[in-house]
């Protein structure tokens, strides 16, 4: 081995320059790993999301088979997976696990770059440390929800420092492993199909002759891989959202994707005013305005460059550009691909933003060059200035990605009348405990957008939380005069009023929600509770006979008990009822039955003494008369789970197998508690 490599194959000019950069990774990125979860996705992607609470083999099946949130990717979902199950502080290793994966994407670009321009190390290095403290790529790895983005790219990266070996070697092992990682890539996330112009793009920056056929062979097997990835994820989009459309034409479309091309471009170079949502205009009520109509010219100048340095053989230029072109061509989201209400996201520039950095190497060369007084160092000293500049830019932007608040004041700032920022900025208040600030921004909210979905309705119900009925009254009515039938809007006002006293409006909201839904159990229970607040118990009887459901006959039950203790009659069935009970515990059992008998002609309408009557039946190994109580039982509180499960007992001592698991699977789906024995009983 040559006595100048130190380890892994790299010597010392190599390993010193990374060392570099995982110190500024250190110093200007790693308070990402301090992040919380953000209600900005995080809550569905994350802490919600049941594909990823655990390593056994259902959970690792259903990862690789099924879609998740418009994507098909699942080494994104088994390394969530991970977190969650190797860690305490599962949030916490998310953001570790981020902020390592972008720490070594950093590297991945320097040893690329290396590779690519083994005499530059200087332009590596920069480019490299560009990468790791670029402002808008904070958003990538401090956001949990995009680890998709960074693992992505990790692979992604990885495949083409692998295809530039390839190049060199033309070695069959080793193109292998460049589809073994541009998979892994893929089912990271399917955006990693710009691999395949990538690697054409490194064909002409390294010479390879692009009228070879067996250059355009070698990549057939990516070709078809990539053309099933985009079938997956169009699939995947369309069952998580439908049919994808806008509310743009494709003439305003272009308009917007070239305006977004632009401001990639130019925020790529110079990130100021970023933002953490991009609204698309007819968001903020506004019409597309001249600097949309105008930046038509971004694709024009943007290829016309790129055409003109490749005419004039300038290579490290076109490859810059065209690096950051492939690679932003997809998120222009011309064909509403990717998905969402916003034209633009940071994230969407991270690997793409590489070509920009080489763009600020070269630009930093040719000053060096033109201005002697720079120094021989002139460029080392001008990325060094970038990198410092940047980095202190990325300070700021990791604060904004710490926590809900700052992200949605982030948005309002530059977008201060978009409706949903300033639902998600209450939101936020309300989920960090912060009450006052939330009404706040909540009255904010319904004075400027009196009809955002929702509104009134958080309004209403921080209000009411907080014990303000009147206020919480006077919101409800504000929602329903806009949205007079909508079941959630209906549902909430039903439990202010009834939980207000406001008996008669809380019948109407349950009326309503029944008209809606006649076949609900749980609305008829509604309106059952409305009725016996305004002293109707026979109407509410009628209403809870209407749709007899596991709700329905709790309350029923209840009721009447109520109106029996008002009956001397009943009363007294009922304290035969306790005495049969209190006698059949001590083992008394034909004392009992006489109890139960005469509680029983009192009132036949007691499901508990027909249930404690044939227990106490069964005891005395008389079956028959015990499933005959049984029976009566189930008549009268047919969704009772207890009664279920007695009548499995009694038919296996009657030895009916069949009957016995028919009510054993009755009991079941009234999720009864049931012994062993009576499970084991039934195959």
């Amino acid at each position: 081995m040559n006595s100048t490599r130190s380890f892994l194959g790299l010597d010392w000019s190599q390993w010193i320059p990374m060392g570099l950069i995982a110190l500024a990774g250190i110093l200007f990125t790693r308070p990402a790993i301090q992040g919380q979860l953000l209600n900005y996705d995080d809550e569905r992607y994350i802490a919600n999301n049941e594909l990823i609470v655990s390593l056994d083999g259902e959970h690792i099946q259903r990862m690789f088979t099924e879609y998740f949130d418009g994507h098909y990717h699942p080494i994104t979902l088994l390394s969530l997976a991970f977190d969650k199950a190797l860690a305490d502080d599962a949030v916490k290793a998310h953001h570790q696990t981020n902020w390592w994966l972008h720490l070594f994407n950093a590297i991945w670009v320097y040893l690329l770059l290396l590779r690519l321009f083994p005499k530059q190390s200087i332009l590596a290095t920069g480019t490299a440390l560009l990468f790791l403290v670029h402002p808008m790529n904070v958003e990538s790895y401090a956001w949990m929800t995009e680890r998709k983005n960074v693992l992505y790219a990790f692979f992604f990266l990885l495949a083409l420092l692998s295809y530039t070996h390839y190049t060199e070697k033309q070695s069959r092992k080793t193109l292998v492993m460049v589809y073994v990682l541009s998979l892994f890539s893929l089912l990271s996330k399917a955006q990693a199909v710009m691999l395949l112009p990538t690697f054409v793009l490194i064909d002409y920056f390294v010479g390879r002759k692009l009228n070879n056929r067996a250059l355009w062979l070698e990549k057939l097997p990516a070709l078809l891989i990539f053309v099933v990835f985009i079938f997956f994820t169009r699939e995947a989009q369309t069952e998580s959202w439908g049919d994808l459309h806008s509310p743009y034409g494709y003439g305003e479309k272009l308009f917007l994707a070239s305006s977004a091309l632009g401001a990639y471009f130019l925020k790529g170079l110079f990130p100021w005013d970023l933002a953490a949502y991009y609204p698309y205009p007819e968001s903020l009520g506004l019409p597309l305005n001249w600097t949309h109509f105008m930046s038509l010219l971004w694709p024009i100048a943007l290829l016309t460059l790129l055409i003109w340095w490749w005419k004039k053989d300038m290579k490290n230029w076109v490859f810059a550009m065209g690096f950051f072109l492939i690679n932003i061509v997809l998120m222009l989201k011309f064909f509403d691909v990717p998905f969402g209400n916003y034209s633009m996201a940071d994230r969407y520039n991270y690997i793409p933003s590489i070509g920009l950095m080489l763009l600020w190497g070269f630009i930093f060369e040719g000053l060096a060059a033109k201005f002697p007084a720079l120094g021989s160092n002139g460029k080392t000293v001008l990325l060094g200035g970038l990198v410092l500049v940047f980095g202190w830019m990325s300070q700021n932007r990791l604060a904004v990605w710490n926590n809900s608040v700052n992200l949605w004041q982030d948005v309002l700032k530059d977008f201060p009348s978009y409706d949903h920022a300033q639902n998600m900025l209450a939101l936020s208040y309300l989920q960090s405990g912060k009450m006052a600030e939330a009404q706040k921004a909540f009255e904010s909210l319904v004075k400027d957008h009196p009809d955002f979905e929702g509104g009134y309705e958080n309004l209403a119900t921080l209000h009411f939380q907080a014990g303000r009925k009147s206020q919480a009254i006077q919101a409800v009515e504000s929602a329903l005069s806009l949205r007079p039938d909508v079941p959630q809007t209906i549902e909430l006002a039903y439990r202010i009023f009834q939980e207000s006293g406001r008996y008669k409006r809380s019948q109407a909201m349950a009326e309503a929600l029944v008209q809606i839904d006649p076949e609900s159990s749980v609305y008829s229970v509604y309106l059952a509770k409305a009725l016996i607040g305004q002293g109707q118990d026979s109407l509410a009887v009628l209403s809870l006979n209407a749709n007899p459901g596991r709700e329905s006959q709790e309350l029923l039950l209840q009721l009447q008990e109520s109106v029996a203790l008002k009956d001397p009659q009943k009363r007294r069935a009922r304290k035969l009822l306790e005495e049969a009970t209190a006698l059949g515990k001590r083992g008394q059992l034909l004392e009992a039955e006489k109890r139960f008998n005469e509680s029983i002609a009192l009132d036949s309408m007691q499901f508990n003494a027909f249930i404690n009557r044939g227990s106490n039946y069964a005891m005395m190994q008389q079956y028959e008369q015990a499933l005959s109580d049984y029976l009566n039982a189930r008549t009268l509180a047919p969704n009772q789970p207890m009664v279920h499960v007695m009548l499995a007992a009694v038919y296996k001592d009657l030895n009916q197998q069949q009957n016995s698991c028919a009510a054993l699977a009755k009991a079941k789906e009234l999720q009864a508690q049931i012994p062993q024995e009576l499970l084991n009983y039934c195959p």
